[in-house]
């Protein structure tokens, strides 16, 4: 008979090669119309910075693998909510798809949502911290590709929605929604985001997705880019101030967690080294 545990390791894998198929499936039938939008908005990077995605399925499928030896009660609470993540993925692909051949784009808008939610509750179930005491395999296998596709489909998210609402044909208004000023507002917002994963739970799968993208919209504001729309020089200077920033905030947080180890190792030699009858006067006038 097979256990409820036993279950949802295998719904993992299925579902991981579900949304391996779909994609696969999804590119040969609408190509290109399976990833673009609507319109093209100040907040989409460059093509380049999509290869991300390439690192994100491997991580996963080290998460799904990894996970057919964990037997904790955050993984398995886990589990359902990676589920839903690999099935919105793949199934995106199709919406989005869809989309740009006259079906609903909002419809992929939801969908991406869907998939933002999903990681977001894998992520808190995890209690994602890479400063615990968890071995590296776990932190490399179980938090990192959790941290790293959401961080990403975050951006996703956003850049959906913006290319949704980017009214191109009238691209003076900078106010628009999808336009330069709006793409600098999440610029901030997302950065500031990953500067306190960063910095509180040295959370390197985040900010260094977040940095990657940062990135990219940085080129696609360059001579080289691939965006159709005027560049912005604001933006462009921005999102390569916001990538130092959350880098300097990581640094930061290592530094600022080493000197905390250090500290409560030393208070844990010197009361390990005091004598018998100084820790009990201290027990007693507790």
């Amino acid at each position: 008979m097979v256990n409820s545990i036993s279950f949802g390791k295998s719904s993992l894998l299925a579902g991981y090669v579900c949304t391996v198929v779909l994609a696969a499936v999804a590119t040969a039938l609408y190509q290109m119309d399976s990833t673009k939008g609507y319109h093209y908005s100040y907040v989409q990077p460059d093509d380049q910075t999509f290869a991300i995605w390439g690192l994100i399925y491997t991580l996963l499928l080290c998460f799904v693998v990894f996970h057919l030896f964990l037997e904790n009660e955050e993984a398995k609470e886990s589990r359902k909510w990676m589920l839903l993540n690999l099935l919105s993925n793949g199934t995106w692909l199709f919406a989005n798809g869809a989309a740009n051949r006259g079906f609903s784009y909002w419809l992929s808008v939801f969908v991406l949502f869907l998939n933002f939610y999903s990681l977001y509750k894998c992520y808190n179930v995890l209690k994602v911290d890479f400063t615990d005491s968890s071995n590296v395999a776990y932190k490399a296998f179980v938090y990192l590709p959790v941290s790293c596709n959401l961080a990403w489909v975050f951006l996703a998210s956003v850049v959906c929605v913006s290319n949704t609402l980017y009214p191109m044909q009238n691209s003076n208004d900078i106010v628009a929604i999808g336009g330069p000023d709006w793409a600098i507002a999440v610029v901030f917002l997302s950065s500031m985001i990953a500067c306190y994963l960063g910095f509180t739970y040295l959370d390197i799968g985040y900010a260094g997705i977040q940095i990657w993208a940062l990135l990219g919209i940085h080129r696609n504001q360059g001579a080289a880019r691939n965006s159709p729309n005027a560049p912005s020089e604001e933006l462009d200077t921005f999102a390569l101030f916001c990538a130092g920033i959350v880098l300097a905030s990581y640094v930061f947080g290592c530094v600022s967690n080493s000197l905390k180890c250090k500290y409560h190792k030393l208070n844990s030699d010197k009361i390990l080294s005091e004598p018998n009858d100084v820790l009990m006067y201290r027990s007693i006038n507790q």
